[in-house]
C-alpha cells in the first residue's frame, strides 16, 4: 500500500516531491527489492527527464545495498540514457552499463 502511494507522489508536479518519492521508493527496496524494482522500472517508462534521473541514481544505491539486483537494474535502463536530465547521472548511467 505505501508503495502505490509513494508511487503517485513519483509524477508530482513538484520536482523535488517527486524525486523524494523515489528514493523513499529505493529505500524501501533494501528489504523489498522486487516490488520496488517493479515500480522504478515503470516510472522508466514514463520517459520524463527528471523522474528518469531521479530512477537512475536510486537505482544506482539500490544496487550497493542489494548486489543481486544488478542484473535486473542493467536491463531496467537499457534505453533510457536520451531521458537522462542530470549530468551528475550520465557518469552513474556509463559505469552501471
Amino acid at each position: 500500500m505505501i508503495l502505490d502511494e509513494l508511487r503517485g507522489y513519483c509524477t508530482d508536479v513538484n520536482t523535488d516531491t517527486a524525486q523524494a518519492a523515489i528514493s523513499a521508493i529505493g529505500g524501501i527496496g533494501r528489504s523489498y527489492s522486487d516490488r520496488c524494482l517493479e515500480i522504478l522500472t515503470g516510472l522508466l517508462g514514463l520517459k520524463q527527464e527528471h523522474i528518469t534521473s531521479a530512477v537512475v541514481q536510486t537505482m544506482r544505491d539500490l544496487v550497493w545495498v542489494c548486489p543481486q539486483c544488478s542484473d535486473t537494474v542493467c536491463e531496467a535502463l537499457e534505453g533510457c540514457e536520451d531521458t537522462l536530465l542530470d549530468s551528475q547521472v550520465r557518469p552513474i548511467w556509463h559505469a552501471t552499463i
